[in-house]
């Protein structure tokens, strides 16, 4: 006779292999999903430079080193800068035309912050001098 509850029942034999399906066909669907969200390795890198910097009147030009480094697709800005004489900023300009600016940098010291510009790609990276 056969059982419909219970160990060994005929629902229980009929259940496994639904579920080794549905965890195979979500398992499918998760690795897509993380493969298409995973960075596609192009990355943007770059320096700026005080060389040549012109700083508005009755502002100290400040002397500096600034290095960055973003990943496709250029959302978040990594900054390390290096701050010799002066005081200034580095900023961000989103291709929304908004901006996001970074910490007061004064002289003597190194920083390494990150900026973004939420859900719109980078545009430009500047920096200006302050007084």
């Amino acid at each position: 006779m056969v059982r419909f509850t219970g160990p060994g029942s005929l629902s229980e034999r009929a259940a496994k292999p639904f579920l080794a399906i549905a965890l195979t066909i979500v398992a499918l669907f998760a690795g897509v999903s993380v493969a298409t969200a995973a960075p596609t390795g192009v990355t943007q890198t770059g320096t700026l430079s005080s060389a040549g910097a012109v700083a508005a009147p009755d502002t100290t030009p400040p002397v500096f080193n600034c290095s960055y480094f973003s990943r496709a697709p250029f959302h978040v800005v990594a900054i390390q800068c290096s701050v010799q004489v002066g005081v200034m900023r580095v900023y961000l300009v989103c291709s929304n035309n908004s901006r996001s600016y970074g910490p007061v940098m004064r002289a003597g010291t190194t920083y390494r912050f990150i900026l973004s510009c939420g859900s719109v790609p980078l545009r430009t990276i500047n920096w200006e001098a302050l007084s």
